[in-house]
């Protein structure tokens, strides 16, 4: 059964399921950064909610009857985190890669890994607001 929380508080948004993934003591070091990033990936939109798939978790949102994925972060590895967005393609930042084997999704153009015990890129917060509202637009084309 899925669970699928929408009010205020982002973090009230993210599947329980993937916060207790990241709650062993293998990820102390890389926890509140994965929890640092979904607030912000959450705090674009009332709308966005984050759910936990085998390996990582989406970053979507519900337009009619269809769900849009703009982000995701791949939690295979207790020492990083990869994180995917959706941006336009000719978007660019010097932290900004291409997809690591593996982590590719599609409509994600976009990425960038945080290691364990380092702090996300002050940039995450306006590349998370500039890729929900290319997903939203790219969506409104289709």
């Amino acid at each position: 059964m899925e669970l699928r929380i929408f009010c205020p508080m982002s973090l009230t948004r993210l599947d329980v399921n993937a916060i207790e993934k990241v709650n062993g003591p293998a990820w102390t070091l890389l926890r509140q950064q994965f929890l640092d990033i979904s607030k912000i990936l959450l705090g674009v939109s009332s709308c966005v909610c984050g759910q936990l798939t085998t390996v990582y978790v989406k970053y979507e949102f519900q337009r009619s009857n269809e769900w849009a994925v703009f982000a995701v972060i791949w939690l295979k590895k207790s020492s990083e985190l990869v994180v995917g967005l959706a941006l336009p393609k000719d978007y660019n930042s010097r932290e900004l890669h291409s997809a690591p084997p593996g982590m590719r999704y599609a409509g994600l153009t976009k990425y960038f890994t945080v290691q364990r015990g380092k702090q996300p890129t002050e940039e995450l917060t306006s590349w998370a607001k500039h890729a929900f509202d290319f997903a939203v637009e790219q969506y409104t084309q289709t």
